[in-house]
């Protein structure tokens, strides 16, 4: 199943390393609705791809349902790929002004007498759309981003996952671009669901170090019984992400801005967004230092105040189907649901 995928996705089949997303949801600033945005390989008379949605993912396997797309735009790209636009799949479905959640389906004919020999599907991807009136509510992103890696953990060494079957010729520290952490997430056996963030400068092409006095990390130590499980290595969301100050209120003053309110399990920590001269930035000092660029707790909830007018946040990503590791403190705290 999984060969299928990675034939008809143009993905490496010799490395986890995924140098770059085969499939994505945005908005489209254009239309304000939501597009799919799928690359494969190109030429592939033997394959066709359709998406395929769900309005409650408890309706699974039974409820999914092909998803007819009128608008796909095709575009050849020089690396070999072709990118598919599917636009505005949102469109008309009955659940999508609060979450949907599609997929994609392979079919492999190679003899092309109109019966696949082989069929995959992919993860799940769902968008879902938070209204916050003039008051406050929870909220949580419970999407994942996509990984850079997905694969077989060979051996723990140290503070180190050694991955190098996965990682193949390609290199995994490589794929850990720009200046937020990585974390590795486990998606199979003893320890499925368990976190731990990731030392970037110290891993290597074939090892990801791992930072364990990070509190993020949900396991004190590194334990032996992670070999052969299967993880993804991904980045997390940041505040800014799951809560984008476009889609707030911005004022000069605390007291008449929106506010994200963190519980650190002490106090609540007040971020309220600054008009910044036009730009706004979520900020919580008197420094005005911008907060928008913090790492979201995959399990924490944040507090979200409006203070003069309703306001909508869309949340995209993909859908976990692993167990989901949550610690609990002594005291209080504000959980992801």
């Amino acid at each position: 199943v999984q060969n299928v995928l990675e034939y008809a996705l143009g993905l490496d089949p010799a490395s986890g390393v995924i140098q770059s997303t085969p499939v994505r949801l945005q908005l489209n600033p254009s239309s304000g609705q939501i597009d799919a945005i799928i690359t494969t390989a190109s030429d592939l008379q033997d394959v066709a791809i359709t998406l395929e949605y769900i309005g409650e993912l408890s309706q699974s396997p039974a409820g999914w349902a092909e998803l007819s797309v009128p608008i796909v735009d095709v575009t050849p790209m020089p690396n070999g790929l072709t990118v598919h636009s599917y636009r505005s799949i949102d469109l008309g479905l009955p659940n999508s002004n609060l979450r949907d959640f599609i997929r994609i389906k392979v079919s492999l004919d190679q003899d092309f007498n109109g019966t696949p020999e082989a069929e995959a599907r992919s993860e799940v991807w769902g968008w879902s759309r938070s209204t916050f009136p003039v008051q406050t509510a929870s909220f949580s992103n419970p999407f994942l981003k996509s990984a850079v890696f997905a694969g077989k953990v060979d051996a723990v060494i140290g503070s180190s996952l050694e991955v190098g079957t996965a990682v193949g010729v390609a290199d995994v520290q490589g794929a850990m671009t720009g200046t937020i952490p990585y974390y590795v997430e486990v998606i199979s056996g003893p320890h499925a669901g368990h976190r731990f963030e990731v030392d970037v400068v110290n891993s290597s092409r074939t090892q990801i170090a791992i930072n364990l006095s990070n509190p993020l990390t949900t396991l004190p130590t590194l334990p032996s019984t992670l070999a052969d499980a299967k993880i993804i290595l991904l980045p997390p969301w940041t505040l800014s992400e799951s809560l984008p100050p476009s889609d707030f209120r911005a004022t000069n003053n605390q007291a008449t801005a929106d506010r994200a309110i963190q519980y650190n399990g002490v106090a609540f920590v007040n971020t309220w967004l600054y008009l910044n001269k036009g730009s706004p930035k979520w900020v919580s000092t008197a420094a005005l230092t911008d907060q928008g660029g913090r790492v979201m707790n995959p399990t924490e909830a944040y507090l979200v105040q409006t203070r003069a007018v309703t306001q909508d946040v869309l949340s995209l990503g993909i859908v976990r189907s692993h167990s989901f590791a949550t610690p609990l403190r002594l005291g209080n705290q504000l959980i992801a649901g």
